[in-house]
């Protein structure tokens, strides 16, 4: 009978440690943010402020809903290098010219939007 109160109180034991694991995980998910989700997520676009000189903000010709999309899959607006021609070929390429044109004139890019034209910002870094 003694024996059966053991093996309980160690099941116990090992379930409260799992359980402040997880609590102590989620707590840093919410608050530390590795990942944007939560009450704090507001502030992760705050955090990011822009620069109130014009001359050093790069002319990047981009809707505050274009630079929140960006910023949400971790891409900084203020670093993405003037579009050259090549860059607009590349874009072509890979998304079309229709998608290209949508995008232009003003409307959010995807995430897919995003990875898929991804090679053509890092040309213009080399």
């Amino acid at each position: 009978m003694q024996q059966g109160f053991g093996i309980i109180k160690i099941f116990i034991i090992i379930f409260v440690v799992i359980l402040l694991a997880l609590i102590g995980l989620v707590a840093y998910i919410l608050i530390a943010g590795p990942i944007p989700f939560g009450p704090f997520a507001a502030n992760a676009d705050t955090a990011d402020q822009q620069p109130t000189d014009q001359a050093a903000a790069p002319q990047n010709n981009m809707t505050p809903e274009q630079e929140a999309a960006l910023r949400q899959v971790g891409v900084d607006p203020n670093k993405i290098p003037p579009i050259t021609p090549e860059m607009q070929q590349c874009f072509a390429e890979r998304l079309g010219v229709e998608r290209v044109n949508q995008l232009a004139s003003g409307q959010e890019p995807t995430i897919t939007d995003i990875i898929t034209a991804g090679p053509c910002l890092a040309q213009a870094q080399q």
